[in-house]
């Protein structure tokens, strides 16, 4: 993985990953990448998972973190927002 902080043209700071292609294939597995921004000289972490839909997502959170203020996911398939339970109001209902 590559990772750096840059400067944007207008001054703004730019946060870059780079993920390999064996990057990659762990996410698909369901291994997340945490990430220490102290490598960066920044403080916190980043969390970089993949699920199949915004749903299983929600589960991956939920399972690794403490949800302190939760944005809803959106369906795959149409782009509305999903209730609690993860379905919504198109054909394929469940996401």
């Amino acid at each position: 993985m590559l990772k750096a902080l840059s400067t944007k043209d207008d001054g703004s700071p730019l946060i870059v990953f780079g993920l390999s292609h064996k990057n990659l294939r762990e996410l698909k597995k369901g291994n997340p990448i945490k990430i220490q921004l102290s490598v960066l000289g920044l403080v916190g972490e980043v969390f970089i998972f993949a699920a199949e839909t915004e749903h299983k997502m929600e589960k991956i959170f939920e399972e690794n973190f403490k949800v302190v203020n939760k944005v809803g996911g959106t369906c795959s398939k149409c782009g509305t927002g999903l209730r609690e339970d993860g379905s919504c109001d198109c054909k394929d209902s469940t996401q």
